[in-house]
């Protein structure tokens, strides 16, 4: 599966949270209560592990009915919510099925738990063109190429606290 790697402290994440806010593109899939998710445009602050974006121009939200039931549904209105009817293995996060491109998780782990080294997050991405017979949006195909030009994050940050000196250099690709 393809991937963006991200090293980021906290500070780095703040330019990172503040990008994801102002995307016109991008919601956050947020809990609305057991098992009841909504789409919002912003949120305060990152979830310390995992944050679940929607790629609204990718269309509809799949709504997966319970086992046995091979039925898939679509959620008719994100913004206003929708009760989960199958919870995957974290019932604290949306499940959607495996790899529904619209949804994009971002990995959110910038410390490493030593005090030299950032944390290695991510954003797992579907296939670029289609998933689980699913067709991906044509702007979703480009969303990783500006995520990853926002502040060159994965091209120039290393592997260490950006705040203390650093040792080599590292010089653009």
């Amino acid at each position: 599966m393809p991937w963006l790697p991200i090293y980021a402290d906290f500070n780095d994440f703040r330019t990172i949270h503040d990008w994801l806010n102002a995307s016109e593109e991008l919601a956050f899939l947020v809990s609305d209560g057991p098992n009841r998710w909504r789409a919002v445009r912003t949120v305060p602050a990152l979830d310390p592990d995992r944050v679940c974006l929607w790629h609204i121009p990718s269309g509809a939200l799949p709504l997966l009915h319970s086992h046995p039931s091979l039925e898939v549904s679509s959620i008719t209105d994100p913004w206003r919510g929708w009760q989960e009817l199958r919870t995957g293995a974290d019932a604290s996060r949306p499940y959607f099925g495996a790899g529904h491109p619209g949804v994009i998780w971002l990995n959110f782990r910038p410390s490493s738990g030593l005090a030299t080294t950032t944390g290695s997050s991510a954003m797992p991405l579907t296939h670029p063109r289609k998933s689980f017979g699913v067709p991906c949006a044509a702007g979703l195909r480009s969303t990783p190429k500006r995520f990853r030009a926002t502040g060159r994050l994965t091209a120039l940050t290393p592997r260490f606290l950006l705040s203390r000196p650093r040792s080599p250099r590292l010089s653009p690709a």
